[in-house]
């Protein structure tokens, strides 16, 4: 166990989209649909690791994916030329891959890490707060799996080294990421309908750990995949024995979903304090409290005349007139 465990805390997952513009699937060759490279390459390290995530903050999943593979992917005949809407990497230390994006603060809310005990599968589950995704938005799927015909990669020239195939989702405060090696079958893509929960059985509940299971099992496909919610039977989340591992740097928080009242039409300041404005507000000089005091003498006699003045308009005048 500890020699597997050490394992896991080596262990490197690398999918690296490839800036090479010319980048076709040869599907002759298993897995030949992209030849890596700088520019977008995600990496699992332990409680560091990285997602692919749309490039700019609220845009949907779904817009990012793209597709290159597959006889029905619109961009073969761009030979899935790269474009600006397709996932970019974020990583919770940029320096784990060239080109990374850093991780937003807090986005990841908690990780659980889990490898097979023979090494073939790979991976993490878990919750994020709605800090880069739109939060109604439920979300989409990255994958490089299947081969021929159904071969899809999203984002195109995505690769998995030292796996063959692997499998993202991520949206509505969850993702998952799976990656599986050179065995069939490998990840099973057919899920992205039906959630993170279904697609990459694991952990999804609050904390940070890592682990080594007997193994983990390939989830079936729906029965038709046109109705992703049907299935004969569902492989469970893997049991195993965890190790509790701090939470990457700037991660970790729990950020609560606020809905934006809209009916609000006056805005309210609070000032958030601090040591320095409590000790500015509580500490005065004997100069600042005379002078708060004289202050505070003034506005009694200020207070005492008006009095008088409500005195004599009200009652005394009229009084005198009467007599008169």
């Amino acid at each position: 166990m500890v020699q597997w465990m050490l394992r896991i805390i080596t262990v490197l997952i690398v999918l690296a989209p490839s800036t090479v513009i010319a980048d076709y699937c040869n599907k002759t060759v298993y897995n030949n649909c992209g030849f890596g490279g700088p520019g977008k390459q995600l990496a699992i390290v332990v409680n560091n690791f990285c997602l692919f995530l749309p490039p700019n903050a609220g845009d949907e999943v779904v817009t990012s994916e793209g597709c290159c593979g597959s006889s029905w992917c619109t961009r073969r005949p761009q030979k899935c030329a790269p474009i600006a809407t397709d996932a970019v990497v974020f990583c919770t230390n940029p320096n784990l891959a060239p080109g990374a994006r850093s991780m937003p603060p807090n986005l990841i809310q908690s990780a659980h890490l889990v490898k097979s005990q023979d090494g073939n599968t790979i991976q993490i589950t878990g919750l994020l707060n709605n800090v880069w995704l739109d939060p109604t938005d439920l979300g989409g799927q990255y994958d490089f799996s299947g081969t021929g015909i159904w071969q899809v990669n999203s984002p195109p020239a995505g690769i998995l080294q030292n796996y063959a195939e692997f499998v993202q989702l991520v949206g509505n405060g969850i993702y998952c990421i799976q990656g599986c090696r050179y065995t069939s079958p490998g990840c099973n893509s057919d899920n992205d309908f039906s959630g993170c929960t279904v697609a990459i059985p694991g952990d999804y509940d609050t904390g940070f750990d890592i682990g080594v299971a007997a193994s983990l099992p390939r989830q079936n496909s729906p029965i038709n995949n046109k109705n992703q919610t049907a299935y004969s039977s569902l492989v469970p989340a893997p049991t195993y024995q965890k190790t509790s591992v701090p939470p990457p740097p700037g991660q970790g928080g729990f950020i609560p979903f606020i809905t934006t009242q809209t009916a609000v039409t006056t805005t309210t300041i609070i000032a958030i304090a601090t040591p320095a404005t409590i000790t500015a507000a509580t500490t005065l000089s004997p100069a600042a409290a005379r002078s708060d005091s004289g202050s505070e003498q003034t506005d009694r006699v200020r207070d005492f005349m008006g009095m008088l003045v409500v005195l004599l308009c009200t009652i005394v005048i009229p009084l005198f007139l009467m007599i008169a």
